[in-house]
């Protein structure tokens, strides 16, 4: 548990601004809210920030940055704020539509002409607003192995990957989250700015808005930075994980950024593009173009039609939906050991930012709901224990699909010898998969990423279980070995064996055929 970590209440409270008087939730009920957020769910830290008419009117640190060090999270603490990434890069394009270089409906092969998608058509009418807003027929996440777990593959080896990954629906039909078309996006930023993606955000984003603690990537950042670490549960035990790299997922997810300077970001939402003094980021209409609705989403899979909602769906960089009859603006950041939230609300000239440093998403959306529901006057009741209770539920259903996935659970033995199963395996978007021996025992690793190391323990028939050796992954993956009719070994299939499995791990996209 949370409080056998060294955390206790007295490390709980930190640096914060002053709480404006008409707030309609006070900073003991902010405090309470918080601090049983990180208890029930386990969490180190987090840092709460609500904006209110262009100001930070309050921002505070509850817990620890760090399990093995201790350090308290403060509103300077710095965050890995990963697809809030997102808005940044289309904000900086917006910039470049106003300075006349490109447009929203541009075709992505008028500025890359490498760029091909699996579907001929598909690549010949693909936009920049189809960059940004999950409509391109690709499933949830695909292709996300060429980021995660710190992958080695470059923003040319991503372009290069989705001409190979075959689509699920038709073009232009649905919603599925995606983060490679957005690192295509970065690179129109590159070649129609002439910049790198990563210096044109610092230089004409952060630098204008005065966002000193941010950088474009975590290898940015100054060695003397004050981050929150990155934690996960294992075996019952918070744990300190990797550092995710910001090379290759850049434009998609590589921000680092404090709440602090964040909010000079949000603030700069609410007043459709314009700084403090007026002067304009980018104009009202790119900021109109920016919050208008593009593809329709499903509902809440918490609680369908919270904050009274009736409709959701992605604009540029941004959720939109409706709350209480007023227009919701919002988006997430998940980084493995990092989860971060952003709420707007428009109309009342108001937002609220939680970041927090663990996988778990509980506190993040409930501390965040539980202000939204005092500022919208609303009563969902209490998002603490109804978040619980969802995960619970979700645990125990995945908990039953584990315990089928036990080692050696047929007592069985594999229907080959187990030199046959060791080669290279070689997936058109992805690249090489190696099958190996490890003294007497199979082991797979994968090519891009040291992290997808593991052996393969026999489970049944031609299927086996990957269990990375670094646990805090939760990923273990199913791999079956396939045959052709003369029963030679020639391809492997994957598939995550935990339905709560981040979908980043997208084992399924995976055809690997044997090489050698």
């Amino acid at each position: 548990m949370i409080k056998n970590t060294c955390l206790s209440l007295a490390l709980l409270l930190s640096a914060s601004t002053s709480l404006a008087a008409d707030m309609p939730i006070s900073e003991n009920e902010i405090d309470e809210i918080a601090e049983r957020a990180l208890e029930t769910f386990e969490t180190p830290g987090m840092s709460v920030g609500i904006l209110k008419d262009g100001e930070l009117i309050f921002a505070k640190g509850y817990g620890i940055a760090d399990v093995e060090t201790g350090a308290k999270i403060t509103p300077d603490t710095v965050f890995g704020i990963a697809s809030h990434t997102k808005a940044y890069t289309v904000g900086a394009l917006a910039m470049l539509k106003d300075q006349g270089k490109l447009d929203w409906d541009d075709k992505v092969i008028d500025h890359i002409p490498e760029f091909r998608l699996y579907d001929p058509y598909a690549t010949r009418e693909f936009t920049i607003r189809d960059l940004l807003t999950h409509r391109s027929g690709l499933d949830l996440g695909a292709g996300d192995l060429l980021m995660f777990p710190n992958s080695t593959a470059s923003r040319a080896d991503i372009i290069n990957a989705l001409q190979h990954l075959k689509p699920v629906s038709s073009f232009r039909s649905k919603y599925d989250y995606d983060n490679l078309l957005y690192i295509v996006a970065g690179e129109v930023v590159t070649r129609v700015s002439g910049q790198p993606w990563e210096e044109y955000i610092e230089e004409h984003i952060f630098k204008p808005l005065n966002m000193t603690s941010c950088r474009s990537m975590r290898e940015r950042l100054p060695s003397d930075a004050p981050s929150a670490a990155p934690h996960i549960p294992v075996d019952g035990k918070i744990t300190k994980t990797y550092w995710q790299s910001g090379e290759p997922m850049t434009a998609a997810g590589s921000i680092n950024c404090s709440l602090n300077d964040h909010a000079k970001w949000i603030a700069l939402q609410l007043n459709e593009g314009k700084m403090k003094d007026g002067t304009a980021l980018y104009s009202e209409d790119r900021h109109k173009e920016i919050w208008s609705p593009v593809t329709m989403m499903r509902g809440s899979a918490i609680k369908r039609g919270e904050f009274d909602e009736h409709f959701s769906a992605y604009g540029l960089g941004w959720i939109l939906s409706d709350a209480g009859g007023e227009l919701r603006v919002r988006h997430t950041g998940g980084l493995v050991g990092m989860v971060t939230y952003t709420n707007l609300l428009p109309e009342q000239e108001m937002a609220v930012m939680v970041f927090t440093n663990s996988m778990n998403g509980g506190p993040m959306v409930s501390v965040s709901h539980e202000i939204l529901d005092a500022y919208l006057g609303l009563d969902n009741g209490d998002w603490i224990t109804a978040f619980k209770e969802y995960q619970q539920e979700a645990r125990k259903r995945a908990e039953e699909v584990m315990a089928k996935a036990a080692p050696k659970s047929s007592g069985g033995t594999p229907s080959q010898p187990t030199d046959n199963y060791v080669g290279t395996y070689h997936d058109a978007w992805y690249g090489d998969i190696e099958v190996r021996l490890n003294g007497d025992n199979l082991e797979i690793a994968f090519g891009r990423s040291e992290l997808l190391t593991g052996p393969l323990e026999y489970f049944q028939n031609n299927t086996f279980i990957a269990r990375w050796y670094d646990r805090t992954l939760e990923a273990d993956a199913y791999v079956t070995f396939e045959t052709s009719p003369e029963g030679n070994i020639n391809g492997i299939k994957m598939k995550p064996v935990s339905p709560l499995t981040d979908f980043s791990f997208d084992f399924q996209h995976l055809d690997p055929k044997r090489v050698q």
